[in-house]
C-alpha cells in the first residue's frame, strides 16, 4: 500500500521570483498540448511579415524608377497601386485571422485551467481550505483567471507577434541600409534598459493590486455569510468603514499599477521619437554623400513605418503581459494547496460498523489539544450521544471519523479496520453526516434529496421521505418534489432543511450516522419533527449525536460527556443524572434555559 496523492506548497517568496522564462513553464506545457493549434497560429504569424515586406520593396522599386527617369505610364502606376492594395488587404486579413486563432487558443488554455482549478478545489482537504485567506480561492477563480486571460491574449495575441514582426522588420532595415540600421541600435539599447526597469515595477504593482482585490472579495464573502447577525448587532457602519478602507487601498494599488503601465509606453515613445529624429537628420547626410540610394532610403523609412507600430504595441502590451506572472502566481497558491491524501490504493473492507478510538489526540495547527488521549468503543448499531460545554471537542471528534482531520496520535478503527487502511471513498460511503446548517444545492427538492444518485427505486424514495417527515411539507410546496429550492434553501424553514439533510443521508443508506447538533437552531415544534426523523434514521445504524439541546439525547443507548477533549463521564441519561456529576450540571443548565424560554 502506498500514498496515491501528495502535494507541496511553494513558499511565496520563492514563487514571487518566477518572473522570467522559468515562470512560463506552465505555458510551454499548455502550448505543447495544443501544438497543432499553436503551429497554425505560428504559421500565420510567420507569413504576415513576409506579405508586409512586399510593401517597402514595392515602394523602393517605384522610387528607383522615378529617380532613374524611367518613362511615366499611368496604366502601369495604376497596376502598381492595385498590387499594393492587394498586399495591404492580404496583410490585414492575415492579421485578423492570427488574432482570432490566438484568441481561441488563449480561451482554451484558460477554460482548461478553470476546470483544473475547480477540480483541485474539490480535492483540497477541508482543513487546508479553512486555513486559506478570506477571498483567496474566490479571487483565484474570478479575478485572477480573468486577469490571466487578458494577459494571455495580450502576450500571445499582441506582444509575441509584435515582437516577432518587429524583429523581422528590424532585420529588413539592415538590407535597405545597414549604416542607418546600426544607428537605430543606439535607440534600441536604452529602450531595452527602460523596458526591463518598468517590467519589474509593473510586476510588483500588479501583484499588490491583485492582493488588494482578494481582500475586497474576502470582506464581501464575510459580509454575505452573516447578514442577520450584521443587522442584529448594527454592524453596518463598522463594516462600511472597514470595507471603505480596503476599497481605498485597492484603488491606490490599481491606480499605481495603471500609472506605471501608462508611463512605460510614453517614455518609450519619447525615446523612439528623438531617435527617429536623429536618424532622419543622419539619413539626409547619407543621401547627400550617396551612401544610400533614394529608393533604398524610401524602402528603409517605409519599413521603419511598419516597425514603429510594432514597437508601440510591445511597449503598451508589456504592462498587461507582466500580469501573466502575477495572475498565475496567485492561482498557483490555490493549486499548491495539498489535496487529501488517500493512503491506500486497494483499501481493506470493515467488518460491520463498530467504532473504536484508541488513545486519540488532535490539535488545530499545533495549539492546545482539542482531543486528548481519548479512548472510546461504540458497538455496531449502538446509539451514542456526545455532550459537553462549548469547546469540549465534540464536533472535532466527529470530523476525525470521515478523516476531515487526521489524529496526531492514537488510532481510529471502523469495523475492526484502521480508517487509514480504508480508501477515502469507501470510508465516506459508510458514513452519513448531518450538520447543524445543512448544505442545500441549487436545484429541485428531489435533486437535493437524491444528491446525484440515479438508482433509487421510487418505493424506497417514498419510504425514506416518509420516515424523515419530508413528505409532510413537500406536499404543500408549489411543485412538490420538483419545486426549485432557492439558494441555501431559503424557501424552506430551518427544520425542513434538516429533514431534507436527514433524508438525503438515509437514501445513501450508510451503516454509520453522525449528527452534529442537528436541533440546536430549531424551535420546539420543529425539534419534535426532526427528533422523530433522527430516531427513524438511526434505526439499525451506529449513530453518534453531538448535541447541546439535551432533550434529543434522553433515549440513546449511552451518553458520553466530554470536557477539554477528554471523557469525564459516560452512561445512560438516568444513571448520569443519579450520579450528580458533569452531565447532571449540564442538564440542570439546559432545563433552566428551557424554562426561561
Amino acid at each position: 500500500m502506498g500514498e496515491t496523492e501528495s502535494s507541496t506548497m511553494t513558499p511565496p517568496r520563492t514563487r514571487a521570483r518566477r518572473i522570467g522564462v522559468d515562470g512560463l513553464s506552465w505555458l510551454r506545457k499548455d502550448l505543447a498540448e495544443r501544438r497543432g493549434e499553436f503551429a497554425l497560429v505560428l504559421g500565420v504569424t510567420v507569413v504576415s511579415p513576409i506579405v508586409g515586406l512586399l510593401i517597402p520593396l514595392t515602394v523602393r522599386r517605384e522610387v528607383d524608377n522615378l529617380v532613374s527617369g524611367a518613362p511615366f505610364e499611368l496604366g502601369q502606376l495604376a497596376g502598381e497601386i492595385a498590387m499594393l492594395l492587394v498586399i495591404v488587404f492580404l496583410s490585414l486579413s492575415l492579421t485578423s485571422v492570427r488574432r482570432f486563432l490566438m484568441a481561441r487558443l488563449c480561451l482554451g488554455i484558460v477554460t482548461d485551467l478553470r476546470q483544473a482549478l475547480f477540480t483541485h478545489i474539490l480535492a483540497i482537504a477541508p482543513r487546508e481550505l479553512r486555513r486559506t485567506e478570506g477571498g483567496q480561492v474566490t479571487n483565484a477563480f474570478t479575478t485572477d483567471l480573468s486577469t490571466l486571460h487578458m494577459a494571455l491574449k495580450q502576450s500571445l495575441g499582441q506582444l509575441v507577434p509584435s515582437a516577432f514582426l518587429a524583429t523581422i522588420y528590424g532585420l529588413a532595415l539592415f538590407w535597405f541600409s545597414w549604416r542607418l540600421a546600426l544607428l537605430l541600435i543606439l535607440v534600441f539599447v536604452p529602450m531595452a534598459i527602460i523596458t526591463n526597469m518598468f517590467a519589474r515595477r509593473i510586476y510588483a504593482a500588479a501583484h499588490a493590486a491583485q492582493a488588494r482585490q482578494a481582500e475586497l472579495l474576502g470582506e464581501l464573502a464575510e459580509t454575505l455569510s452573516a447578514p442577520k447577525e450584521i443587522k442584529l448587532f448594527g454592524l453596518e457602519r463598522l463594516l462600511i468603514t472597514r470595507f471603505g478602507g480596503v476599497n481605498e487601498e485597492a484603488f491606490g494599488a490599481a491606480l499605481r499599477r495603471d500609472l506605471i503601465s501608462e508611463i512605460h509606453p510614453f517614455v518609450i515613445s519619447l525615446v523612439v521619437a528623438f531617435g527617429l529624429g536623429g536618424v532622419i537628420l543622419v539619413s539626409a547626410a547619407f543621401l547627400d554623400r550617396e551612401w544610400v540610394e533614394a529608393g533604398g532610403l524610401a524602402g528603409f523609412f517605409t519599413c521603419l513605418a511598419l516597425l514603429y507600430p510594432q514597437i508601440q504595441e510591445v511597449s503598451k502590451s508589456l504592462g498587461q503581459a507582466v500580469q501573466l506572472f502575477t495572475g498565475r502566481e496567485r492561482i498557483d497558491r490555490v493549486l499548491d494547496l495539498p489535496p487529501e491524501r488517500d493512503r491506500v490504493t486497494d483499501g481493506a473492507v470493515p467488518n460491520g460498523a463498530a467504532i473504536t478510538l484508541d488513545r486519540v489526540s488532535f490539535s488545530y495547527d499545533g495549539n492546545a489539544p482539542a482531543i486528548r488521549d481519548l479512548s472510546l468503543a461504540i458497538a455496531d448499531g449502538e446509539r451514542v450521544a456526545v455532550v459537553g460545554p462549548s469547546g469540549a471537542g465534540k464536533s472535532t471528534l466527529l470530523e476525525l471519523l470521515p478523516r476531515f482531520n487526521e489524529p496526531e496520535a492514537g488510532e481510529i478503527q471502523i469495523g475492526g479496520v484502521p480508517i487509514g487502511e480504508i480508501s477515502l471513498a469507501d470510508l465516506r460511503r459508510r458514513i452519513g453526516l448531518v450538520l447543524q446548517v445543512p448544505l442545500l444545492f441549487r436545484g429541485t427538492l428531489r435533486e437535493n434529496l437524491l444528491a446525484g444518485q440515479t438508482d433509487v427505486a421510487p418505493d424506497r424514495f417514498d419510504a425514506v421521505v416518509r420516515d424523515a417527515r419530508v413528505d409532510e411539507f413537500a406536499a404543500r410546496l408549489p411543485e412538490g418534489y420538483e419545486t426549485i429550492l432557492e439558494p441555501g434553501g431559503a424557501n424552506l424553514s430551518v427544520g425542513q432543511r434538516q429533514r431534507v439533510a436527514i433524508a438525503r443521508v438515509l437514501l445513501r443508506d450508510p451503516p454509520i450516522l453522525l449528527l452534529d447538533e442537528p436541533t440546536s437552531a430549531l424551535d420546539v415544534g420543529s425539534e419534535t419533527h426532526v427528533a422523530d426523523a433522527i430516531r427513524a434514521a438511526g434505526a439499525g445504524r451506529t449513530t453518534v449525536i453531538v448535541a447541546h439541546r439535551l432533550s434529543t439525547v434522553r433515549d440513546v443507548d449511552r451518553i458520553i460527556v466530554l470536557d477539554r477533549g477528554r471523557i469525564v463521564e459516560e452512561g445512560s441519561h438516568d444513571a448520569l443524572l443519579d450520579r450528580g456529576g458533569a452531565y447532571a450540571e449540564l442538564y440542570a443548565q439546559f432545563e433552566g434555559r428551557d424554562r426561561a424560554s
